[in-house]
């Protein structure tokens, strides 16, 4: 993962075109190895001995940590295609055409049912 951040890094260094893939790829790259260098420095700051007792280092910002898990977390149960986008929509129309139906027919219903109680009346 690594050598293929670095290989989209040159040439966009280069000013070579990316596609969108490569471009998706390298940010998608980048996200997993800030975050793995942020965990790391988390776990065991860089510069304290081993066998000190493990602290967090003054400069380190837990926040930036803190969003950059969460942002992994959300993104993956938040994943949503374009395709399921369209179906939620879909669903959604469907939903209001079925509701005003049934809205429309009720109210035909109760306009006949005063029609009949007029009539049986007079």
């Amino acid at each position: 993962m690594l050598d293929e951040y670095k290989e989209l890094h040159q040439k966009k260094l280069n000013n070579e075109a990316l596609t969108r893939l490569e471009n998706k790829k390298m940010k998608s790259n980048r996200n997993v190895i800030e975050y793995a260098l942020i965990r790391q420095e988390f776990i065991a700051p860089a510069f304290f001995p081993i066998i000190s007792e493990s602290i967090l280092r003054d400069d380190f910002n837990f926040a930036l940590y803190l969003t950059h898990g969460l942002d992994i977390v959300l993104g993956s149960v938040f994943n949503l295609s374009s395709l399921s986008i369209l179906a939620a929509l879909a669903n959604i129309c469907v939903w209001a055409t079925i509701t005003n139906h049934l809205t429309y027919v009720s109210n035909v219903n109760n306009s006949f049912q005063s029609f009949v109680v007029l009539t049986n009346i007079i």
